[in-house]
């Protein structure tokens, strides 16, 4: 498979970091804007009840609460003590890219209160962009944790509506911090056609730096061949795409239910690390 993995593409983030972020869209607009673009790809938003809500109000708050000038461009972040790792520090203007961190907002941890097998912390972006400044992280590339978008397990319609609205505030994190911030899109898998639709959806008008995947979805591993079409459809893009593989909770399907499969002694979230 051609598709680039994360560390062979770090490159392609960087120059993305600073390039491809869409302009900030009024707040004011933002709410009909992203309900309109999932009625035009037949995604039903209003499956998730009263979560819709919630969510449009977070995102549209996002951009209300975004400053009109990014900050990041007259600020140096404190470079951190690398301690027994100094010797990175001999390098010429050393900055820090993290390519491995989460967002949590308040509406997203009421849906998955466990993660892992401990509780989801409480996530602020606030708190996010001062600890990046603290540890001298100048961009960071986020994405939401396991199981992304499968909150819903067996569900396709609210998979697919729940996938897209987290890919809407990803985006909106990152048009309101747009040098300090890019994000990985969350796809709906196992519904292959509906993940083609998001992913393309995600990359091409949100501008998302890549995809995240779970080492499973819903007991379906990636190397399974009903996930062929999806890579291929990725494969032919014109640019070379990032899928960040995470670990998610093993599954099996017995009797058509979703079980944790766990035959060790140690917690179900930290097998497939």
């Amino acid at each position: 498979m051609k598709t680039s993995t994360l560390f062979s593409a770090v490159s392609f983030v960087l120059t993305f970091c600073s390039s491809s972020i869409l302009a900030q869209t009024a707040s004011g607009n933002v709410t009909a804007e992203i309900v309109a673009n999932a009625d035009a790809d037949n995604i039903d938003l209003t499956v998730l009840g009263d979560t819709l809500d919630i969510v449009l109000t977070e995102i549209a708050d996002t951009y209300e609460n975004a400053s009109v000038t990014d900050n990041s461009t007259t600020t140096t972040p404190s470079r951190r003590s690398l301690g027994r790792f100094g010797r990175f520090g001999k390098r010429n203007d050393p900055t820090i890219i993290d390519v491995h961190t989460h967002v949590v907002p308040s509406w997203y941890k009421k849906l998955v209160p466990v993660t892992g097998g401990n509780p989801t912390p409480n996530w602020d972006m606030d708190t996010y962009l001062a600890f990046m400044s603290s540890e001298g992280i100048a961009h960071s590339v986020f994405s939401f944790s396991a199981p992304g978008a499968n909150v819903f397990q067996n569900s396709q319609v609210l998979t697919i509506a729940l996938a897209r609205l987290m890919n809407e505030q990803a985006a909106a994190y990152c048009r309101a911090n747009p040098t300090k911030l890019s994000f990985y899109a969350v796809v709906p898998l196992p519904y292959t056609s509906a993940a083609i639709t998001e992913a393309n959806y995600a990359l091409d008008v949100l501008g998302a730096a890549g995809i995240f995947l779970t080492s499973n979805f819903e007991g379906t591993y990636l190397g399974n061949a009903q996930f062929t079409p999806f890579f291929d459809a990725m494969n032919k893009r014109s640019d070379k795409q990032i899928f960040y593989i995470h670990p998610g909770t093993p599954y099996l399907k017995v009797n058509g239910k979703l079980v944790e499969a766990n035959p060790t002694p140690y917690p179900t979230g930290n097998i497939e690390f």
